[in-house]
């Protein structure tokens, strides 16, 4: 957590909020994804977030931002100043909520269908009826299934947002004493993409910031997987086919496509890390055969 020190007027006040993505609690997390979207068009919509994040009071904010409002409270100008210096310094304390969340935690440990949506009598309607709750993966998708890793990464890739959260987010149940996630069913994923069509656009964002944190950790340490991955989908503007797990995992099987479900059943870092391997002997020896060739006879 962050301290952050302001004096107006001669009082002196302290406040203490997150200073990371992974220190902020779901629901700030979601009116952040909203604020950012809006300081893109609109940069002075990062103030209410001091308030959101620090319970900075609105009268403190006028005397650190609003210029006509300070104006005539008989300051002098070098007053003036040292107020707006001190809400510049705040501003600086929220860059990071344009950063990546270098822990790749998911924000929403979990969610329902109408939670963050706004209340309306018809929501909490909604929100009584559809109770069920949907569990997120861990930090940096340590807990996820290689065959689940290809379905979301798949539909990351395409843009599909919504069935990203699908896939990542599965009902709750008890499993040694412990609540878990469903194992992940293809079979029950477009029922379950068609009901997380109306959760909030915000919350959809978050989980696909969150999916994309989650990349940027995992692709230092498998870059072959990732270089050959972007490599396919740059090639696949130019006309060639597309990217596909579905490819990956038949070739990891060696054509036996009795090995694909055992596959899709292991732990996503463990599959990635045998395909790194691979990749890397396939390189290492196209290397050697490209070299054998190109000695003088």
């Amino acid at each position: 957590m962050k301290t952050v020190e302001i004096t107006v007027r001669g009082t002196y006040s302290r406040y203490t909020g997150p200073g990371c993505w992974g220190e902020l609690k779901p629901a700030q997390a979601v009116a952040c994804i909203r604020l950012r979207k809006l300081a893109d068009k609109k940069p002075e919509a990062l103030f209410p977030a001091l308030k959101l994040l620090f319970g900075i009071p609105n009268k403190k904010l006028r005397w650190l931002f609003d210029d006509y409002y300070i104006r005539y409270k008989w300051l002098s100008e070098e007053e003036q100043t040292d107020h707006f210096s001190q809400g510049l310094e705040l501003l600086k304390e929220l860059g990071w909520i344009g950063d990546p969340d270098p822990d790749a935690h998911f924000s929403l440990p979990d969610l329902r269908l109408y939670d963050y949506h706004f209340g309306r009598p018809s929501v909490w309607l909604r929100q009584l009826r559809y109770r069920t709750r949907f569990m997120g993966p861990e930090a940096a998708l340590s807990n996820c299934t290689f065959g689940e890793f290809m379905v979301a990464d798949q539909a990351y890739r395409d843009g599909d947002f919504v069935k990203l959260a699908a896939v990542l987010y599965r009902p709750v149940q008890q499993l040694a004493g412990r609540k878990v996630r469903v194992p992940f069913d293809h079979d029950t994923l477009d029922e379950r993409a068609e009901l997380f069509s109306r959760l909030d656009p915000a919350v959809i964002s978050l989980v696909a910031q969150n999916f994309g944190d989650s990349l940027l950790v995992i692709a230092p340490y498998f870059r072959y997987v990732f270089q050959n991955a972007d490599e396919q989908k740059r090639d696949a503007g130019k006309g060639a086919a597309p990217f596909r797990w579905l490819d990956v995992i038949i070739n990891m099987a060696q054509l036996d496509v009795t090995k694909i479900p055992l596959i899709e059943q292991q732990n996503v870092y463990l599959v990635l890390k045998t395909l790194n391997t691979q990749i890397r002997q396939a390189e290492e020896e196209a290397q050697r055969l490209e070299a054998l060739k190109q000695k003088p006879k």
